[in-house]
């Protein structure tokens, strides 16, 4: 029952998968989402293409506020009513039905596998294949930006629905008291721009939104300086505890090595020489 109240997939955040996350969504944030949007200092990806990834990542997740903010931005961008066919699928086969790019059945894989449990590699290097290694690290950058919004916004509506008492108090933890109040306002304003911005964007320009594509950067761009203000000091939190507890770190390696791996092995060559 409470699964039920949590959303469809009653998907959500404890304290330690939220640290360990971070460590990975900061550095992601930094090394490859901007990039992701702008083309600068990293591969820009189409605005079209952007969205349909970040649909499909939340497929798995259900994040209302991201399917109010991702779906309708899919749905401007050019991809319509397949915008919400997306949202709905229920494997990587289903999406790749919908929207047939290598981006999204990554992104439909790692949102089923939570970032990186066994498989994600796997399916990671099917990417690099398809795309290359730079456009690839800036999608896998958009679906872990994803995945911190859906899971940020379940955990935040898990609680609300507690204080509520929609959903049995016996649930609440300091854990999401303090979350809530952490990243509550953040929403609130994901909450306005979804609310007003983009019904007023789809209303002056129609069928021309998805020509738009000033207006995607612009709202990529704004996400990653909001969320960077809300992720930078969770994620310095988490890689202090992490010196301090090694099963921290262990439980990251992996995904660093990836967004790390290229001045990691510079180092390494520089120590040999």
């Amino acid at each position: 029952d409470n699964v039920a109240l949590d959303g469809p997939t009653g998907k959500r955040w404890t304290a330690l998968p939220c640290l360990s996350d971070h460590i990975v969504i900061l550095t992601s944030h930094v090394t490859g989402l901007f990039g992701a949007y702008t083309g600068c200092c990293g591969e820009a990806i189409e605005h079209d293409y952007v969205e349909a990834i970040m649909v499909a990542v939340n497929s798995t997740i259900d994040c209302p506020y991201c399917d109010s903010l991702h779906t309708e931005l899919a749905s401007l961008s050019g991809h319509g009513e397949a915008a919400k066919r997306l949202l709905k699928a229920k494997s990587v086969d289903a999406a790749m039905k919908v929207v047939n790019r290598p981006g999204v059945a990554y992104a439909r894989r790692m949102g089923e596998l939570d970032v990186r449990s066994p498989g994600e590699e796997e399916a990671y290097d099917a990417l690099c294949t398809a795309e290359g290694d730079a456009r690839a690290k800036s999608i896998k950058a958009l679906c872990i930006f994803l995945y911190w919004g859906g899971m940020t916004g379940n955990t935040i509506n898990c609680t609300k629905k507690r204080l509520l008492c929609i959903a049995p108090c016996s649930g609440l933890t300091c854990f999401s008291m303090l979350f809530f109040l952490y990243y509550g306002p953040l929403f609130f304003v994901v909450f306005f721009y979804n609310s007003a911005v983009i019904p007023c964007f789809g209303a002056v320009f129609g069928e021309k939104s998805k020509s738009q594509v000033w207006f995607f950067k612009f709202t990529g761009v704004v996400l990653w300086v909001m969320a960077l203000i809300w992720i930078i000091p969770v994620g310095i939190l988490a890689c202090f505890l992490s010196i301090c507890f090694s099963s921290l770190r262990e439980q990251v390696k992996d995904q660093l090595e990836y967004l790390l791996g290229d001045e990691e092995e510079v180092s390494s060559e520089e120590e040999e020489e």
